[in-house]
């Protein structure tokens, strides 16, 4: 799933900023204890956050 939300940044940038996209980034990660997270997981998900604002 992640690897398709880059896909479709790269393929169309201009998508970021639309709800849909928003949509698609908050619904594709599933939040786990902290203690578990994967730290490259936890920052690529800040990345498209971030992406979307703009």
């Amino acid at each position: 799933m992640l690897l398709s939300l880059v896909r479709k940044l790269n393929a169309k940038p201009d998508i970021a900023p639309t709800k849909e996209f928003q949509n698609l980034v908050d619904n594709s990660f599933v939040f786990i204890d902290i203690n578990q997270e994967d730290i490259q997981a936890v920052t690529f998900y800040g990345w498209l956050k971030v992406k979307c604002r703009r």
